[in-house]
């Protein structure tokens, strides 16, 4: 292993972009409203605030967020279930941000939905957002089928669907007492192009009387 694989981490990885644009640390700094020599802190870290690193990738237009989805040592932490907490809680982050503009873009209302019903227990996983009224529903780091102790099983009839150029996987569950399908996703990281994409499918597959807009 190089030097250079070595130290490889968020604060190597924005250094590397910040040099890779011609940056000096000075100009990176006015641009995020920190100080130089603060900057060189940001440079050394092996973590780091979401929300700097959210400004980070908004004025460097990179998305450090996806790079982190998709090389978990990068945030500095090694215990698994750690680093599936920090994915899906980026992935939520993104999604709550980022989903509204999509729904608006393809003249879909955004009424979003999420919560525990009271009368369903904390051990039974349940989808954590819903797109109203159409029972469009999102289940965070795992569709609602395959995550443990899921028995809505046993009162449907799911019917998994792949997008062949994406690799999307889409849940229909076709509850067996009379009542609305649903639909189900996984909520894991994707950037606004990739829900957009994401949606189009859905809605075009298995929403045949809502006309999304074409452009």
């Amino acid at each position: 292993m190089n030097k250079k694989e070595l130290h490889k981490n968020i604060g190597f990885l924005i250094k590397e972009e910040v040099e890779r644009q011609g940056l000096s640390a000075k100009k990176f700094g006015e641009m995020i409203s920190c100080e130089r020599a603060n900057v060189y802190k940001i440079f050394n870290r092996t973590n780091i605030d979401t929300a700097l690193l959210g400004l980070i990738s908004k004025v460097l237009k990179h998305d450090f967020f996806l790079d982190i989805v998709k090389d978990p040592s990068l945030s500095g932490v090694e215990d698994e279930s750690a680093l599936k907490e920090i994915a899906d809680r980026m992935a939520v982050s993104q999604f709550v941000e980022v989903i509204p503009k999509v729904l608006a873009k393809l003249g879909i209302e955004p009424l979003i939905s999420f919560g525990r019903p009271l009368d369903i227990p904390e051990e039974i996983p349940i989808p954590e957002y819903q797109i109203n009224p159409y029972y469009l529903t999102f289940s965070v780091g795992e569709l609602l089928f395959d995550k443990a102790n899921c028995n809505y099983s046993q009162a449907a009839n799911v019917k998994r669907f792949t997008d062949e150029n994406s690799g999307l996987q889409v849940d229909l569950w076709e509850f067996i007492v009379p009542g609305p399908n649903l639909v189900n996703l996984k909520l894991d990281y994707k950037t606004e192009d990739e829900w957009e994409y994401a949606l189009r499918y859905v809605f075009s597959h298995f929403y045949s009387n809502c006309n999304i807009i074409k452009n």
